[in-house]
């Protein structure tokens, strides 16, 4: 049995382009969505998530339908702005999408203030220094935002030919896409990224707050060992936190919410908790799936000595 962190579904994850258990069936998300959606929510980045209450300011680019029904509140969420190159291709936002080249720095610029700016796999695409991209969005976080993204990754170091003669064939073969410019290497990726980050990057650790049995049944295990080893892969979570001013005391508060016990689980509960009570008591089609996912988690915690659950987490760096 899985969870998906997103949705809060209990169910078999799918197969999706060879790797098994990997895709939710009900909202469709993989591996790298779910990890960036837990790092968002560890990082206190998503407080109401799950109502219509949620208001948080995001900039988000190449959305994902499960990213995008969650982050925008199913529609709610008048703050939630989402980008794409070819908009016209996203059929489930009913033309909310807005059309951004990110290669276009002056439209960059423009971009209003945000709390959380994100991307997954998006960079490999952009024919330009990826850099001024990531300085860029940095740029237009609010104080005590968080700017979060995943990267395709091979072995050995990074790779790119920005040449529009390429042939695609080559791109393929390079870069593991016809339509990529670039792939980055797992030798190199950390420091490569904290360099362009001007050595502020960071790494999401999934071990430093959850079990592997946990992870095994949010469907993020692949990344939670690759974490464990110190390596990068393609749901390695990058972010950037922007300082907060400190004189501005409504992100000194919320900057407090970021998770401490009873950790994942605790707000994993308490989302699904929340999603319960607005179906009102009726027999939903929903309604059993979360009822399984809460009883499933009560299950993990109680299985777990809670000094052993919590230990990564406390002795996970801030």
């Amino acid at each position: 049995m899985n969870i998906c962190p997103i949705c809060s579904a209990a169910s078999e994850f799918k197969e999706f382009r060879g790797r098994p258990a990997e895709q939710c069936p009900n909202c469709s998300s993989l591996e790298r969505t779910r990890a960036v959606y837990l790092c968002l929510m560890m990082k206190g980045r998503l407080p109401q998530i799950g109502t219509p209450r949620f208001d948080r300011s995001i900039h988000h680019f190449a959305p994902e339908r499960s990213l995008y029904n969650e982050l925008s509140a199913h529609g709610k969420n008048e703050q939630y702005r989402c980008y794409d190159f070819s908009p016209e291709i996203y059929k489930f936002a009913n033309g909310r999408i807005k059309r951004h080249d990110l290669c276009d720095r002056d439209a960059n610029r423009d971009l209003a203030m945000a709390d959380i700016i994100l991307h997954n796999h998006v960079l490999e695409h952009l024919p330009t220094d990826f850099r001024h991209v990531l300085g860029d969005l940095n740029s237009r976080l609010a104080p005590g935002g968080i700017h979060v993204f995943t990267l395709p990754m091979k072995g050995g170091k990074y790779d790119e030919d920005l040449s529009p003669n390429l042939a695609p064939e080559e791109r393929k073969r390079r870069f593991a896409q016809e339509d990529h410019v670039r792939i980055f290497g797992r030798d190199d990726a950390l420091e490569m990224i904290g360099e362009a980050l001007g050595g502020n990057g960071s790494v999401f650790r999934l071990n430093h707050y959850i079990t592997p049995a946990m992870a095994s049944v949010f469907g993020v295990r692949t990344s939670y060992d690759i974490d464990a080893g110190g390596g990068v892969g393609g749901s390695t979570v990058f972010y950037y936190e922007k300082p907060a001013d400190a004189a501005d005391d409504s992100v000194s508060a919320y900057q407090g919410n970021a998770a401490t016990k009873p950790g994942l689980a605790g707000l994993l509960i308490e989302l699904i908790d929340a999603r319960i009570a607005e179906t009102g008591g009726t027999d939903t089609a929903k309604r059993p799936s979360f009822a399984v996912a809460r009883q499933t988690i009560d299950l993990l915690v109680d299985r777990i000595e809670s000094p052993e659950f919590y230990r990564n987490m406390e002795e996970a760096p801030d």
